[in-house]
């Protein structure tokens, strides 16, 4: 292919260039709405105009795959219909319209590997900037935590996970942690000429987002990416996957650390962690994403029984407990807090987190449960146990998201749904694409311990394991 050809491909115009910002906020923005205005909606209509005007020849193609999509989850649908009402359709549109946005993004920029990484860099600089303001006002004492979560909840109309940990740090989880943490196999996906200051960028701003979200879950799939891709890439640039995150974590260690900041706010100061009125045990319950149901309603009349689930209770009397452990004889046991207030011990060895796994042990019994009252065809989309929501507003949503298909679809479903994810590893195999199958794998096994499977970050995931796919299944060139 002439280098004329290369330069048209990897072209950038004003209407890939829209798509790239249109698509990087659909994928990054936590909620659907902002102050109530149905964003995503607006975003995505503005999209798919934008896809009609450059690239009118694909609108049947798009078509065709979107019938198909619809086609293969009718009966499904019609089943949960039947048992759960819209919330089948609710559950649908989670599913679809992650679909919707990655096909979009896949049609315009799939041979466009300099479009690629500036949407890579896109998402992430959306991800960065909605964390790094809501730590902002926590850090610098402008607010304090339920300022922030108010402020928060009243901007995107939905909370983030979060609670506030020893030394006031505070953690800000999202379900795009998990996308954010794949950017470095992204990257390599693309095969992109990336120049040195855009990976520094995308690395330092990908580090933050990762590391407050204080998911442990999250921090190993983002530190096994960047030595896949140090390892990949050590002749060019692939020091900036090791250098750059560690930089920016031991920055945020020395930010928020009460030795740096000793009594200089109530943010910083480990001898107030004790006498504040902010408690530990200010837990938030899940988040919803409802990114991937744009204009989503906050309640839902017709869900039964909504229980509040004892292991949030439970779990907040077991971070009052820690904080009492770790924090006993404040002075004189500077050296041992260093310790135990570590956030890496927290995550790791802490026994509240016994406490959370304990729920998706919780969970498991109920979704097998639910599957053996029919297990041939399933429950249906939307469908949930009524004793065990999640969620009052999605209470079809569990941590484990890819077993609670198992119910829904039953084996039927099931059985189809592993056919296709088999034949996915056996073409990226065949075609020796082992970055598009480890991504494969991790976010399939990510989806058995999170909701991360159906939210618009997810779209980023199925743009690349597409491309990956289909060029592998063509036998396309990887540098293609």
């Amino acid at each position: 292919m002439s280098m004329e050809m290369m330069a048209g491909k990897n072209r950038i115009n004003i209407f890939i260039a829209m798509e790239i910002i249109l698509i990087g906020l659909i994928m990054s923005l936590p909620t659907g709405s902002i102050y109530g205005i149905p964003l995503k909606i607006v975003l995505l209509a503005a999209s798919i105009i934008a896809f009609c005007i450059y690239k009118p020849k694909n609108i049947i193609k798009l078509v065709v795959v979107c019938i198909i999509v619809f086609s293969a989850t009718a009966l499904w649908l019609a089943i949960g219909m039947s048992f759960w009402g819209r919330l089948a359709i609710r559950e649908f549109q989670m599913i679809f319209v992650p679909i919707l946005v990655s096909l979009t993004a896949f049609f315009v920029m799939k041979k466009n590997a300099k479009a690629l990484l500036y949407l890579i860099a896109a998402f992430v600089f959306f991800c960065f900037l909605v964390k790094f303001f809501t730590c902002l006002f926590f850090y610098f004492g402008i607010r304090d935590f339920d300022g922030v979560f108010s402020a928060y909840v009243s901007v995107f109309g939905a909370p983030f996970v979060g609670l506030v940990i020893n030394n006031h740090l505070m953690r800000v989880f999202l379900s795009s942690d998990m996308a954010v943490a794949m950017v470095p196999l992204f990257i390599l996906i693309s095969r992109g000429n990336a120049s040195k200051k855009l990976l520094i960028s995308i690395f330092v701003m990908s580090a933050f987002t990762v590391f407050v979200g204080y998911s442990r879950s999250v921090w190993g799939v983002y530190a096994l990416s960047c030595l896949i891709f140090f390892g990949m890439s050590v002749r060019k640039n692939g020091w900036i996957a090791i250098i750059a995150p560690i930089a920016t974590v031991t920055f945020l260690q020395l930010v928020t650390s009460s030795y740096v900041y000793d009594g200089a706010s109530h943010a910083f100061s480990r001898v107030a962690s004790h006498n504040d009125d902010i408690s530990v045990s200010q837990v938030i319950a899940e988040s919803n994403d409802t990114s991937a149901n744009p204009g989503a309603e906050n309640t839902i009349a017709e869900a039964p029984n909504v229980i509040e689930m004892p292991s949030v209770k439970e779990e907040n009397k077991a971070s009052e407990k820690n904080n009492e452990i770790d924090n006993k004889n404040i002075e004189g046991q500077v050296d041992r807090e260093d310790l135990n207030n570590s956030i890496f011990y927290q995550r790791f060895l802490k026994f509240n987190n016994e406490l959370s796994d304990g729920i998706r042990t919780q969970q498991a019994s109920a979704l097998w449960g639910l599957f053996l009252q029919h297990p041939v065809l399933g429950v249906g989309l939307g469908g949930y146990d009524v004793n065990l929501i999640r969620s009052a507003t999605e209470p079809y949503s569990y941590e484990l998201q890819l077993f609670s298909l198992l119910p829904k679809l039953g084996i039927v479903g099931s059985l189809i749904l592993t056919g296709f994810i088999v034949w996915c590893f056996i073409v990226l195999g065949r075609d020796q694409r082992y970055i598009g199958m480890l991504v494969l794998a991790m976010f399939l096994v990510a989806g058995m311990l999170n909701p991360y499977l159906f939210s618009s970050s997810a779209s980023l995931v199925y743009l690349f394991m597409m491309r990956e796919v289909v060029m592998a299944y063509k036998r396309e060139p990887k540098n293609a």
